[in-house]
């Protein structure tokens, strides 16, 4: 009788095994909804939640990726997430590894490159301008666990354009890059740009719990573009010849 009980607990083990092991990918796709509260949507997921692939879908904008949770971590309370671009995408597809566990998060080697309006609606935070271009980020290392966060990443922003809300001619700001360095419970540094039609020096500095802020002073490359400057006096405040533009929110 003991060793039919013990043969039925371990058939019972290896269904629970196998039950977790194949558990389908679509269980990631719950959890994304939940957890940004419906702003972020995996869609089209397929696998196991141990291997997988979907597309991450943020204002209406999807970007496919493939991804490996690693199991052994988690015995100890800590996610570890490899990403992977999916199929024949070019080399800047999605790919890096990020880990979570407790109140820290940890990034090596991500890098991703998506349309600056996804980005921005990942963040779940609205514009009052349309945003054009794509933007490449890249985080060779980078951890964040205040007060003791350390690291940086980089953005390039190209092919970057803001349009009014109502419609109307967008402005070209050429080439965006910003370098942030993270420090206690801090992520800072400076914006700027090549080509377009204006010149931009700026700054970004985000506080944990607290704002992200963006100021940055615009100055017109031709002084005889009339409506362009009509555009930047409708939004900033006029400094050094040109103006002051600034955006903040909160940090979620």
């Amino acid at each position: 009788m003991g060793r039919i009980i013990a043969l039925a607990v371990a058939v019972a083990l290896l269904i629970a095994v196998a039950l977790v092991w194949l558990a389908p990918a679509t269980l990631v796709a719950s959890r994304v909804d939940r957890a940004t509260a419906g702003t972020v949507v995996l869609a089209d997921a397929t696998g196991t939640v141990w291997g997988g692939r979907g597309s991450l879908v943020a204002g209406g904008i999807a970007v496919p990726l493939a991804w490996t949770l690693d199991p052994w971590p988690l015995a100890q309370g800590e996610l570890r997430v490899r990403l992977a671009p999916i199929g024949n995408e070019p080399p800047r597809g999605p790919h890096g590894e990020i880990t979570v566990g407790g109140r820290e998060t940890a990034l090596r080697d991500v890098e991703l490159t998506v349309p600056a309006a996804w980005l921005v609606a990942l963040a779940g935070h609205r514009l009052p301008w349309q945003l054009a271009g794509n933007v490449t980020l890249a985080v060779p290392a980078l951890d964040w666990s205040p007060p003791g966060s350390r690291g940086e990443a980089h953005a390039v922003w190209r092919g970057a354009q803001v349009g009014g809300a109502t419609g109307g001619a967008p402005i070209d700001l050429g080439t965006i890059t910003v370098t942030v360095a993270a420090s206690g419970d801090r992520l800072q540094g400076p914006i700027a740009n090549e080509g377009g039609d204006v010149a931009i020096r700026g700054e970004i500095a985000a506080r944990a719990g607290a704002d992200i802020a963006v100021t940055a002073v615009v100055n017109p490359r031709r002084a005889d573009d009339a409506a362009l400057a009509r555009a930047l006096a409708a939004i900033g405040t006029p400094e050094d010849g040109g103006w002051r533009v600034g955006w903040r929110a909160a940090w979620r």
